[in-house]
């Protein structure tokens, strides 16, 4: 009984003695604060949330740690900030058990000698720190991550080749001059070597057997990776290399077996890449801007690209060692801007360029390797090309001078092997790619047209280098009047500029007709300013224009208003339009005869843009109506972009089968579908202006329609994104364009997660209140624009806009959308 009731006081007291630390943070940011800090929380030996001494902004009289001798558990993190007076860390000497250290901006603290009874330690973060001597850490082999940012005076990291187990290292922004520590580390997650541009050599990680991202990226002095890496053989995800412009060694990889994605970018390089001739498994290969290569020896092994991207390499000219690739695995192929390559002929091209799925862009190379079509030439590939029209004078064949044309109608070749799809320029004609054997080439009939021939026309292709025609001739089947309206911005409206819009009417009917159109709008907030053609009678708030169209003629319209300023009209707002075309009684399909359009205003904006119109939200009930979207192009270099070409990616949510051209601001452009999932909008010789010499003409932009599946339920989202290419230059990524399935609009009180908003409105932190884990959360503008994408519940939006937001929350595959107003 009388042991039972020591080992209850023995525990008494050890509670008591621990109850003196406190449960939250403690923050010292002054010298009188550490003096106080026994009498404060005496025999405090064990702090488990956390300590910070200095201040997180400004300095602190900080200039010894005595008081804070005898600690000896640390977790939580320990943050030494903005100390200039501090010159040691020796008060740590009792310290056993340490979770995190973060140094920033301490001048003095040039070592971590006092912390040599720690052995393992999860993070250590070093910003704008003056460390030079890590021999203090001699006894810890174990770190998580180790992250040196911004460090004018390191020079060296030989104090910490004693780690064996470091599973992320960020080094950015330093003094190093080389590399040789870490040869006892086997395997790292996330290695980042960046932006060091006193770094010429890479010499460490000799041991070092696996690791799933490698990013050496703008170290512009790096000259050479030769010592280090040699036991590399896997990485799982990345090898990215971008930016060394001196770096023309890199043999040091000459172990990999596999590797997901090799990016090669910005480099002097070697001749060949025959230090790659271990690698067996290669999905994705990026080799852009490396001065010196001319040939791609060393892939030969490599027999199962995903993406091969091949891009401004001044030298090359052969490229026959990915040749045995299986192109059955290829989803994409850019071949751009090199200008000695003339051979391009090799299976994997030819087998890719010859599918239905072909998402290649292949252009600015020599001579025999310039297009897909001279590629085409010389793999022997297939080509069907023809017009498609309304035969007005009923002459039976087709007359350019008479008769109307079809834009924009999809023609499809079907074939053993899938379908190839393509539609009708702005001319009526059209060419579709296809491959060998029995094809069938069609167009769907309309509600009141039939085409002849009336099952299509088929060919029996024997090897590759076929031309063959076809023309489709629409005829009327019964008279029907059926007229269609558009309106699309084009400049986009904000605050005291000019704000652009386009009406587009199309007479999708088998007679002709003619009316108006009407175009409303508030003269409080707008002044009409011009329109191209001129406006029929122009009053306050109201613009009318007389139209006669023939069967599928177009008219397109552009309108110019003047914005009011603020506090008129703010950002963030919107702004209904309403556009009619007229006559309405008697039209076929009455309800395009209208169309609404929500006009978000905006304070600034990205050129290159991507729009959906229905906005951030729908309701199940819209399930089974159009989502118009819009994509915005402006080449903002220095000369005229020659093509253009964007890549567009349809959401796995929308129905293929519905997708509908309306327009394009370029009579020039080819639209081809691919795979059922992306289309490609080419703008070959588009001599497109560079902003800096004429900025009205540098636009361009892309509308079309297209349904979202019927079977999507509610938390159900639709990510479109797009991709444009300015010749030779890298792809501008567009915003993601957003539309989510909701119960009802802006459902603040939907409580499938059980998530609120606080505050709202907000000036600068919103917070998601909710015990659910966040796996991620996408903030967006009433245009359905991804702005924002985090998985925190903490999110900063001091820099968004005033106005009205959607975020959308998505925890364990459930989604919830809300919205909420930025101050």
């Amino acid at each position: 009984m009388i042991k039972k009731l020591l080992f209850i006081l023995i525990g008494c007291i050890a509670n008591s003695v621990f109850a003196q630390c406190p449960t939250s943070l403690i923050v010292l940011e002054t010298q009188a604060d550490v003096d106080a800090f026994q009498s404060t929380y005496p025999n405090c030996t064990q702090i488990l949330n956390g300590l910070q001494i200095g201040p997180a902004t400004g300095s602190s009289d900080i200039n010894n740690l005595n008081n804070l001798q005898g600690l000896v558990q640390l977790d939580g993190g320990l943050n030494i900030l903005n100390n200039p007076l501090l010159n040691d860390l020796t008060a740590f000497s009792t310290l056993t058990q340490l979770e995190d250290i973060y140094l920033f901006n301490n001048p003095g603290i040039t070592s971590f000698n006092g912390f040599q009874g720690i052995t393992s330690v999860n993070d250590i973060k070093l910003e704008q720190s003056f460390v030079t001597d890590f021999s203090g850490l001699s006894n810890i082999d174990d770190v998580h991550k180790l992250w040196i940012v911004d460090d004018t005076v390191l020079n060296d990291l030989s104090g910490l080749n004693q780690l064996v187990i470091l599973n992320f290292l960020e080094l950015d922004n330093t003094r190093l001059t080389s590399i040789n520590s870490f040869d006892l580390v086997d395997q790292v997650e996330w290695m980042i070597i960046k932006d060091n541009d006193f770094l010429t050599s890479i010499d460490g990680f000799g041991t070092m057997t696996m690791v799933d991202n490698l990013s050496i990226l703008r170290n512009s002095q790096l000259s050479t990776i030769s010592q280090s890496f040699q036991s590399l053989r896997h990485i799982q995800n990345n090898l990215i290399i971008k930016g060394n412009t001196n770096l023309s060694d890199i043999s040091g990889f000459s172990s990999i077996q596999t590797v997901d994605t090799i990016q090669l970018d910005q480099m002097i390089g070697s001749q060949d890449l025959s230090f790659f001739n271990t690698i067996i498994q290669l999905r994705i290969l990026r080799v852009t801007r490396v001065d010196s290569i001319t040939s791609l020896n060393g892939l030969q092994n490599a027999l199962t690209l995903t993406y091969i991207s091949i891009e401004n390499n001044p030298l090359l000219s052969d490229i026959n060692a990915i040749g045995g690739s299986d192109a059955n695995f290829l989803t994409g192929m850019r071949i751009i801007g090199n200008p000695l390559l003339a051979i391009c002929d090799i299976p994997v091209v030819c087998n890719y360029l010859s599918g239905s799925a072909s998402t290649a862009t292949i252009n600015g190379n020599a001579t025999g390797c310039a297009s897909e079509q001279e590629i085409a030439n010389e793999c022997e590939l297939n080509v069907i090309s023809g017009t498609i029209y309304y035969d007005t004078n009923g002459s039976g064949d087709y007359s350019p001078a008479t008769d109307a044309v079809v834009p924009y109608y999809k023609v499809f070749s079907t074939h053993s092997t899938g379908t190839s799809t393509t539609f009708s320029k702005a001319y009526g004609d059209y060419s579709n790619y296809v491959g060998t054997g029995n094809i069938n080439t069609d167009v769907e009939d309309l509600a009141m047209f039939a085409f002849t021939p009336a099952n299509g026309f088929n060919n029996n292709f024997t090897g590759y280098g076929n031309v063959a025609s076809g023309d489709f001739e629409a005829q009327t089947t019964n008279t029907v009047q059926d007229v269609s309206i558009d309106l699309i911005a084009t400049i986009a409206t904000r605050p005291g500029f000019t704000a652009g819009y386009k009406l587009i009417a199309i007479n999708k009917g088998s007679v002709p007709v003619s009316g108006t159109i009407e175009l409303p709008y508030n003269s409080n907030l707008f002044t009409y300013q011009t329109s191209v053609p001129a406006a029929s009678t122009v009053s306050t708030g109201m613009l009318n224009w007389s139209y006669n169209l023939g069967p599928f003629e177009r008219l397109r319209i552009d309108v110019e208003f003047l914005v009011a300023q603020p506090p008129v009209l703010i950002g963030g707002e919107t702004e209904t339009w309403t556009a009619t075309i007229n006559p309405i009684p008697g039209d076929a399909n009455p309800q395009d005869n209208v169309f609404y359009y929500n006009n978000n205003i905006v304070n600034s904006y990205d050129p290159n843009d991507k729009t959906v119109f229905e906005g951030a939200e729908i309701l199940p009930t819209e399930l089974d109506k159009y989502l118009h979207y819009r994509i915005r192009f402006q080449n903002t270099g220095t000369a005229s972009a020659i093509n253009v070409t964007v890549k567009d990616t349809l959401s796995d949510n929308l129905d293929w089968d519905t997708f509908e051209p309306i327009d394009m601001s370029h009579d020039v452009g080819e639209i081809h579908i691919k795979n059922k999932r992306f289309i490609d909008f080419d703008f070959p010789n588009i001599n497109l202006q560079d902003s800096t010499t004429n900025e009205p003409l540098s636009h361009g932009y892309i509308y079309y329609r297209i349904k979202p599946k019927q079977n999507l339920v509610i938390g159900d989202f639709i990510d479109n994104t797009a991709y444009i290419y300015f010749d030779f230059n890298e792809a501008i990524i567009t915003n993601t364009a957003t539309t989510t399935i909701v119960q009802t609009l802006s459902n603040s009180d939907d409580k499938l997660l059980k998530i609120s908003l606080y505050p709202n409105p907000v000036a600068d932190i919103v917070q998601l209140q909710t015990s659910e884990k966040i796996d991620f959360a996408v903030i967006m503008n009433l245009q359905g624009q991804s702005l924002i994408e985090t998985t925190d519940k903490d999110i900063n939006v001091s820099n968004l806009d005033t106005g009205v937001y959607f975020i959308r929350v998505t925890s364990d595959n459930k989604s919830q959308v809300l919205k909420f107003i930025k101050k």
